[in-house]
């Protein structure tokens, strides 16, 4: 497999491992807590309002604090969740610890956590394609090296995605030629999407291997260029 999709490939994956992960834990101990705690009604008796620096800028993030009775005893403290939606006086349903009466929690959440869980699986979704693509890539690389025409191509440009960015780089497309006996024009050839730098290569020669029954069908050999 090719060094550069490797490495971008797990890059997506881990990416989308780690939000998966978290959310499921997050999950888990959210169904734990509605499972073993205590439901109560709680009501907004302040919001907080906290002043953060953020790319050079002063910025507020609010807090809602809620107030609850158990067995006669007031408790408050701060939701873990906050929406620009909430006002003083307002009920939010929570759960507090049976052990431990100040300890509770925000009764909402498992919505946010199944969608970051699916926001997870997308960059998942990707590192495997670009695995199982490159599989099927190297599968036909082989056979077209087997069976197919091989030609020796200059690379006239590379066209680099500048809007587009991957990791610490830009996806990019060789643009090479190959001379016809036939023609006076080259036949020109592009490769797949490579993710990695390759902008010194122009100029520089590579092995095309094409179909000889569909010259549509063809593969550059990337470890070839010289």
């Amino acid at each position: 497999m090719d060094k550069g999709t490797l490495k971008l490939s797990l890059f997506f994956i881990g990416f989308g491992l780690i939000f998966v992960l978290v959310a499921s834990y997050l999950l888990i101990d959210n169904i734990n807590v509605k499972n073993n705690w205590t439901e109560t009604t709680s009501h907004i008796i302040n919001i907080d309002k906290e002043k953060y620096r953020s790319d050079g800028k002063t910025k507020y993030r609010y807090f809602a604090i809620v107030e609850y009775s158990v067995d006669g005893q007031s408790y408050s403290g701060r939701l873990n969740t906050y929406s620009s939606g909430m006002r003083i006086g307002d009920s939010v349903d929570i759960y507090y610890n049976p052990e431990n009466h100040a300890d509770f929690q925000d009764a909402s959440g498992n919505l946010l956590l199944v969608v970051m869980m699916l926001i997870g699986f997308a960059p998942m979704g990707i590192g495997f394609y670009l695995i199982i693509n490159d599989v099927k890539t190297n599968s036909k690389v082989k056979k077209l090296k087997e069976n197919g025409q091989k030609v020796i191509a200059v690379i006239k440009t590379v066209d680099v995605d500048y809007s587009t960015t991957v990791g610490d780089g830009h996806p990019c497309e060789l643009i090479c030629e190959v001379e016809q006996f036939d023609s006076p024009v080259p036949k020109r050839y592009r490769s797949q999407k490579l993710y990695k730098n390759m902008q010194d290569v122009a100029g520089k020669s590579i092995v095309i291997y094409i179909d000889r029954e569909n010259a549509d069908n063809y593969i550059m050999d990337i470890d070839s260029i010289r």
